[in-house]
Protein backbone atom coordinates (compact mmCIF):
# COMPACT_ATOMS: atom_id res chain seq x y z
CA UNK A 1 0.00 0.00 0.00
CA UNK A 2 1.53 3.63 -1.25
CA UNK A 3 1.45 5.83 1.70
CA UNK A 4 0.35 9.20 0.43
CA UNK A 5 -0.11 10.80 3.55
CA UNK A 6 1.39 14.49 4.22
CA UNK A 7 4.30 13.24 5.83
CA UNK A 8 5.42 11.03 3.34
CA UNK A 9 5.35 13.38 0.90
CA UNK A 10 7.57 15.87 2.24
CA UNK A 11 10.85 13.15 2.45
CA UNK A 12 12.52 14.20 -0.42
CA UNK A 13 12.01 18.06 0.87
CA UNK A 14 13.11 16.91 4.09
CA UNK A 15 16.78 16.23 2.93
CA UNK A 16 19.43 17.89 4.59
CA UNK A 17 21.67 20.19 2.43
CA UNK A 18 24.81 17.58 2.47
CA UNK A 19 22.89 14.58 1.16
CA UNK A 20 21.61 17.24 -1.92
CA UNK A 21 24.94 17.41 -2.67
CA UNK A 22 25.27 13.55 -3.27
CA UNK A 23 22.41 12.80 -5.34
CA UNK A 24 23.79 13.06 -9.06
CA UNK A 25 22.42 14.38 -12.14
CA UNK A 26 22.85 12.55 -15.57
CA UNK A 27 23.99 14.34 -18.46
CA UNK A 28 22.47 14.12 -21.97
CA UNK A 29 24.00 11.34 -23.69
CA UNK A 30 25.28 12.42 -26.88
CA UNK A 31 24.24 11.15 -29.98
CA UNK A 32 26.70 9.49 -32.63
CA UNK A 33 27.63 11.34 -36.06
CA UNK A 34 26.71 9.11 -38.41
CA UNK A 35 29.00 8.96 -41.89
CA UNK A 36 27.00 8.11 -45.20
CA UNK A 37 27.14 4.64 -46.23
CA UNK A 38 30.38 3.70 -48.18
CA UNK A 39 31.86 7.24 -47.22
CA UNK A 40 35.31 7.74 -47.86
CA UNK A 41 37.80 10.56 -48.51
CA UNK A 42 39.23 10.50 -52.00
CA UNK A 43 41.76 13.14 -51.17
CA UNK A 44 42.08 15.80 -48.83
CA UNK A 45 38.49 18.12 -49.18
CA UNK A 46 37.20 15.64 -51.73
CA UNK A 47 34.88 12.84 -50.71
CA UNK A 48 33.00 9.92 -52.01
CA UNK A 49 29.68 8.50 -50.32
CA UNK A 50 26.58 6.71 -51.28
CA UNK A 51 23.15 8.85 -50.92
CA UNK A 52 22.98 10.91 -47.70
CA UNK A 53 20.03 10.12 -45.06
CA UNK A 54 19.08 11.82 -42.25
CA UNK A 55 20.76 10.56 -39.95
CA UNK A 56 24.03 11.54 -41.78
CA UNK A 57 23.35 15.23 -42.44
CA UNK A 58 25.35 15.98 -38.42
CA UNK A 59 28.40 14.36 -39.44
CA UNK A 60 27.94 16.06 -43.02
CA UNK A 61 27.50 19.04 -41.63
CA UNK A 62 31.03 18.58 -40.01
CA UNK A 63 32.94 18.37 -43.32
CA UNK A 64 31.35 22.13 -44.66
CA UNK A 65 30.93 21.39 -47.65
CA UNK A 66 30.78 23.65 -50.53
CA UNK A 67 29.39 21.58 -53.08
CA UNK A 68 27.39 18.25 -53.82
CA UNK A 69 27.82 16.11 -56.49
CA UNK A 70 24.60 13.69 -57.53
CA UNK A 71 25.28 11.30 -60.29
CA UNK A 72 21.40 10.10 -59.97
CA UNK A 73 18.02 11.76 -60.45
CA UNK A 74 16.18 10.65 -58.55
CA UNK A 75 13.61 12.18 -55.08
CA UNK A 76 15.42 13.33 -52.76
CA UNK A 77 15.66 11.77 -49.42
CA UNK A 78 13.65 13.53 -46.51
CA UNK A 79 15.13 16.65 -45.21
CA UNK A 80 18.10 16.92 -48.07
CA UNK A 81 17.40 19.78 -49.87
CA UNK A 82 16.61 21.58 -46.67
CA UNK A 83 19.84 20.81 -45.50
CA UNK A 84 21.54 21.68 -49.02
CA UNK A 85 19.67 25.17 -48.50
CA UNK A 86 20.69 25.98 -45.10
CA UNK A 87 24.38 25.36 -45.26
CA UNK A 88 24.40 27.01 -48.77
CA UNK A 89 25.77 23.98 -50.46
CA UNK A 90 26.17 24.00 -54.40
CA UNK A 91 24.35 21.22 -55.41
CA UNK A 92 25.16 19.79 -58.91
CA UNK A 93 23.05 16.85 -60.09
CA UNK A 94 23.98 14.60 -63.36
CA UNK A 95 22.03 12.01 -64.68
CA UNK A 96 24.74 9.55 -65.11
CA UNK A 97 23.40 5.95 -66.13
CA UNK A 98 26.35 3.96 -65.66
CA UNK A 99 28.54 1.57 -67.95
CA UNK A 100 26.16 -1.17 -67.07
CA UNK A 101 23.71 0.08 -69.31
CA UNK A 102 25.77 2.19 -71.71
CA UNK A 103 28.84 4.04 -72.19
CA UNK A 104 29.56 7.28 -70.20
CA UNK A 105 29.32 10.17 -72.93
CA UNK A 106 32.85 11.76 -72.82
CA UNK A 107 30.84 14.95 -72.64
CA UNK A 108 29.12 14.14 -69.35
CA UNK A 109 32.24 12.41 -67.64
CA UNK A 110 33.80 15.91 -68.80
CA UNK A 111 31.16 18.33 -67.30
CA UNK A 112 31.34 16.11 -63.69
CA UNK A 113 35.40 16.20 -64.01
CA UNK A 114 35.59 19.85 -64.05
CA UNK A 115 32.95 20.26 -61.61
CA UNK A 116 35.20 17.52 -59.39
CA UNK A 117 38.48 18.56 -59.96
CA UNK A 118 38.06 22.14 -59.34
CA UNK A 119 39.71 23.06 -55.84
CA UNK A 120 37.42 26.03 -55.67
CA UNK A 121 34.63 23.78 -55.16
CA UNK A 122 35.94 22.15 -52.16
CA UNK A 123 35.15 20.57 -50.18
CA UNK A 124 32.69 18.23 -52.22
CA UNK A 125 30.95 15.35 -51.80
CA UNK A 126 30.37 12.84 -54.73
CA UNK A 127 27.57 10.94 -54.69
CA UNK A 128 25.60 8.48 -56.68
CA UNK A 129 22.99 5.78 -54.75
CA UNK A 130 25.29 2.94 -53.24
CA UNK A 131 28.68 5.03 -53.96
CA UNK A 132 30.14 1.81 -55.67
CA UNK A 133 29.66 2.16 -59.54
CA UNK A 134 28.65 5.35 -60.97
CA UNK A 135 30.80 6.63 -58.23
CA UNK A 136 33.37 4.77 -58.32
CA UNK A 137 34.25 5.21 -62.48
CA UNK A 138 34.36 8.97 -61.39
CA UNK A 139 36.72 8.46 -58.72
CA UNK A 140 38.73 6.20 -61.30
CA UNK A 141 38.92 9.09 -63.68
CA UNK A 142 39.97 11.33 -60.79
CA UNK A 143 42.61 8.98 -59.96
CA UNK A 144 44.16 8.66 -63.68
CA UNK A 145 44.49 12.50 -63.95
CA UNK A 146 46.25 11.94 -60.60
CA UNK A 147 48.56 9.75 -62.20
CA UNK A 148 47.63 6.64 -60.11
CA UNK A 149 48.64 3.32 -61.48
CA UNK A 150 45.63 1.60 -63.06
CA UNK A 151 46.04 -1.44 -61.25
CA UNK A 152 45.92 0.42 -58.10
CA UNK A 153 42.83 2.37 -59.19
CA UNK A 154 41.04 -0.72 -59.83
CA UNK A 155 41.79 -2.31 -56.39
CA UNK A 156 40.45 0.68 -54.72
CA UNK A 157 37.08 0.44 -57.47
CA UNK A 158 36.59 -2.91 -55.79
CA UNK A 159 37.26 -1.97 -52.51
CA UNK A 160 34.23 -0.35 -52.55
CA UNK A 161 31.84 -1.68 -54.93
CA UNK A 162 32.86 -5.30 -53.72
CA UNK A 163 31.01 -7.76 -53.71
CA UNK A 164 29.52 -6.46 -56.94
CA UNK A 165 32.12 -5.60 -58.95
CA UNK A 166 31.08 -4.75 -62.59
CA UNK A 167 33.53 -5.94 -65.52
CA UNK A 168 31.91 -3.10 -67.62
CA UNK A 169 33.07 -0.26 -64.81
CA UNK A 170 36.13 -1.96 -65.22
CA UNK A 171 36.82 -1.95 -68.29
CA UNK A 172 35.87 1.75 -68.73
CA UNK A 173 38.10 2.91 -66.35
CA UNK A 174 41.05 0.95 -67.41
CA UNK A 175 40.33 2.10 -70.94
CA UNK A 176 39.54 5.81 -70.23
CA UNK A 177 42.39 8.10 -71.02
CA UNK A 178 42.58 11.81 -70.08
CA UNK A 179 43.69 12.32 -73.58
CA UNK A 180 39.52 12.12 -74.34
CA UNK A 181 38.29 15.28 -72.52
CA UNK A 182 40.11 18.43 -72.50
CA UNK A 183 40.34 19.58 -68.57
CA UNK A 184 40.42 23.40 -67.93
CA UNK A 185 43.52 24.72 -66.04
CA UNK A 186 41.34 24.70 -62.65
CA UNK A 187 40.81 21.17 -63.29
CA UNK A 188 43.47 19.64 -60.87
CA UNK A 189 44.10 18.01 -57.70
CA UNK A 190 47.04 16.33 -55.69
CA UNK A 191 49.14 13.76 -57.78
CA UNK A 192 49.59 11.89 -54.41
CA UNK A 193 46.43 11.50 -51.85
CA UNK A 194 47.32 11.00 -48.48
CA UNK A 195 44.53 9.35 -47.81
CA UNK A 196 42.44 6.16 -49.77
CA UNK A 197 41.02 4.24 -47.31
CA UNK A 198 37.40 3.43 -46.64
CA UNK A 199 36.26 4.54 -43.64
CA UNK A 200 32.48 3.28 -43.40
CA UNK A 201 30.63 0.92 -45.74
Amino acid sequence: MIDRSPESSGVVDSLDASAKKDIIVEQPIAIATMQPINFGMVVPGLYRSGYPQAANYPFMRSLKLKTIVTLVEKDMPEGYQQFIDENGINHQIFAMTGTKKEEIPASLMKSIAEVVLNRENHPLLIHCNHGKHRTGCVVGVVRKQGGMNADAIIQEYTDYAAPKVRVSDVDYIRNFQIADIAFGTKASLPRKPRNTSITSK
